[in-house]
């Protein structure tokens, strides 16, 4: 349920547009395992910006 939550509030802040992706950026390590730094990867790449070099880390993980 945890999970869940946070991957709404990921969604709402991508909203705010490049705001979403420094949150992420910041806090890539915590999140790196509830599964939202992956959407941070899509979400960056939308801005045309490149993966963050956490998720680019965390993607190679199984």
């Amino acid at each position: 349920m945890v999970h869940g939550a946070r991957m709404a509030r990921v969604q709402e802040m991508t909203e705010a547009g490049i705001d979403a992706v420094s949150a992420i950026r910041v806090r890539g390590r915590q999140t790196a395992y509830t599964g939202y730094t992956t959407d941070g990867a899509i979400q960056s790449d939308t801005y045309g910006g490149t993966p963050l070099p956490e998720t680019r880390y965390r993607r190679t993980l199984p």
